[in-house]
């Protein structure tokens, strides 16, 4: 027998193909109400609706055992992420962490660096972001990753290699160093011959930097980036490709490109190998564009199916992505640091 509405169940849609048994342990992300009692969740970098008999709120993630009753599927909840992450706040606390939303944010970015959480990173990171404005989140994020490659960010030269990372994300990022842009052929493998020239190509001057910071390793992955500048059509492009690397199991995990196409529009596409097929997932910063773009995203999914790929049915804002890890992904965390 299935328990009641009062010990926290969600009701999956019966049109949702779900394929996860009774018994499995989920990650839920709450991204937004639909109507009503009906909500859009993610679960696996897949959005389902479900329904409740409760409230719940964007941006909320909760841990969930999958209940199946014949054609039904139902999530009872087991805990909210939001406790165990108010612990962490809470032993930090007592040390003068100040509560606030920056604090919240370089704290999951420590977590998803994988890193340990201690009140001495938390403020050397803050204290790198004093007069920061524009894309905070993402900074917060490059800074973990920074970290975790034992590089430090008081050094008087990370702000050249921050703005390396970054190249192409900011509307007048590249004005003190641009990267030489060229024009791409038209035919595909032309394309690739030219990119992978770009990728061995040895860098020089500040740009070593960039090789030092692709070459250390992270304590268990190893993020390795690497920016561009192509001219494709008389569009002008311009971001980063980056590489997630299991420095345990010599895997790549996934790759992100952050495409950059001019009056900052801006894309981010996520391949990652699932089991027997590739998942790519679309970001955008731009309702404009993603109105135009999902249009034809039916027609895009038939062609990728063919290859193995295959591709969300939404296409997510961008501005909530921090470059590197989707909200539905779970936190990593496994320990917690507050010695100085």
């Amino acid at each position: 027998m299935l328990p009641g509405i009062n010990t926290k169940i969600i009701k999956v849609s019966g049109k949702s193909n779900f394929s996860f048994k009774t018994g499995d342990i989920v990650t839920i992300n709450v991204i937004k109400r639909l109507t009503g009692n009906k909500w859009a969740v993610g679960i696996k970098s897949k959005v389902y609706p479900v329904f409740t008999e409760f409230e719940l709120e964007p941006g909320q993630k909760y841990e969930a055992s999958v209940l199946r009753s014949k054609a039904k599927v139902f999530l009872k909840l087991i805990k909210s992420e939001n406790s165990w992450f108010q612990d962490i706040i809470n032993q930090i606390r007592v040390q003068g962490l100040p509560e606030d939303n920056l604090s919240v944010k370089i704290i999951l970015s420590l977590i998803r660096t994988e890193q340990v959480v201690n009140i001495d990173t938390i403020n050397k990171i803050r204290k790198y972001l004093i007069n920061k404005k524009d894309n905070v989140s993402r900074l917060t994020r490059l800074l973990a990753i920074i970290l975790n490659k034992q590089i430090d960010i008081s050094n008087k030269n990370i702000e050249m290699l921050v703005e390396i990372l970054q190249y192409g994300e900011n509307k007048d990022n590249g004005k003190r160093r641009r990267y030489k842009k060229k024009d791409l052929p038209d035919k595909p493998e032309e394309i690739e011959d030219v990119i992978k020239k770009d990728i061995y190509r040895v860098h020089h001057g500040n740009e070593n930097m960039l090789q030092v910071f692709n070459h250390l390793k992270g304590n268990k992955q190893s993020w390795i980036v690497l920016p561009y500048h192509y001219l494709l059509a008389g569009i002008d492009y311009s971001g980063t490709i980056r590489i997630l690397y299991n420095n345990f199991i010599n895997k790549v995990e996934k790759i992100i490109f952050i495409i950059n196409q001019g009056e900052n529009v801006k894309w981010s596409y996520l391949i990652k190998p699932e089991k027997t097929f590739y998942r790519l997932v679309i970001f955008c910063n731009s309702k404009d564009k993603i109105s135009a773009c999902l249009k034809k995203i039916r027609e895009l999914r038939i062609k990728l199916q063919n290859i193995g790929v295959k591709i969300d049915d939404i296409i997510y804002n961008d501005d909530d992505f921090d470059g590197f890890t989707p909200d539905w992904e779970g936190a990593p965390y496994k320990r917690i640091n507050t010695v100085l």
